[in-house]
């Protein structure tokens, strides 16, 4: 069976969960799990977010330099996911 590429019509955006260029640390993390692979050359695009890869981030030791709120989010965002049976973030960069 052949792969479609159909037009997108809409995407729609919800909060934003961490920014490329400011979120360093997280950004990294992110790239050593292969995550934003899927981005063009000006971090652009949709990437899947393992939960998995936030949950370990946000208790490592890669985290400690990040805002307390920041994290106290990302940790919100983890549990709310792990609750609705969710593996993965899609997310919208631009």
């Amino acid at each position: 069976m052949s792969v479609r590429a159909y037009i997108v019509k809409k995407i729609e955006t919800d909060k934003v969960l961490f920014n490329l260029w400011h979120d360093v640390a997280l950004v990294d993390y992110l790239k050593d799990w292969g995550c934003l692979g899927e981005l063009n050359m000006d971090m652009a695009g949709l990437a899947e977010i393992p939960i998995q890869a936030l949950e370990e981030f946000v208790y490592s030791e890669h985290s400690k330099n990040m805002d307390k709120e920041k994290i106290d989010y990302l940790k919100e965002i983890v549990i709310d996911y792990k609750d609705r049976g969710e593996d993965y973030i899609m997310v919208y960069c631009y």
